[in-house]
């Protein structure tokens, strides 16, 4: 009888470590998927406030010359904010591969900030996972 006692005593014992484990590692996950829902907040604050007072200098100088505003600042966004190279992806076009790859910056940006506004009104509910955004080096889905 004794025995018996001593087992579901361990079993208990186990069961509660178990359980703190758990809830540890939940803690971990819950910390980890915050961190990096930081960083992607600070990233994509970072691109949509690119715009400084030197840029839009550039921009104003740009479209005094006559040009559109979306063209000037498409252009200077390709262009890495240099205004010479603009004036000529403004007099010859945007080469097509990088074209493509503000296409791509766009429909990143325009994700991230669609899945940081669902964190903001779901208040990351952790059953909310599906369909979410995946951590780098992680096979979890932050969501």
């Amino acid at each position: 009888m004794n025995q018996h006692n001593n087992q579901q005593l361990n079993q208990h014992n186990n069961q509660q470590l178990n359980q703190q484990n758990n809830q540890q590692l939940n803690q971990q996950q819950r910390l980890e998927q915050q961190q990096y829902l930081e960083q992607l907040q600070q990233q994509n604050n970072i691109l949509n406030n690119s715009v400084s007072d030197e840029h839009k200098n550039q921009i104003e100088l740009l479209c005094d010359m006559g040009y559109d505003r979306k063209d000037v600042e498409k252009a200077l966004r390709a262009a890495y904010w240099d205004p010479n190279r603009a004036v000529e992806y403004l007099l010859s076009g945007i080469p097509i591969n990088i074209e493509n790859e503000l296409k791509q910056d766009l429909m990143y940006n325009q994700l991230l900030n669609q899945h940081l506004n669902n964190q903001q009104i779901g208040g990351g509910n952790e059953h909310a996972n599906q369909g979410g955004l995946r951590m780098p080096g992680s096979s979890s889905n932050v969501g």
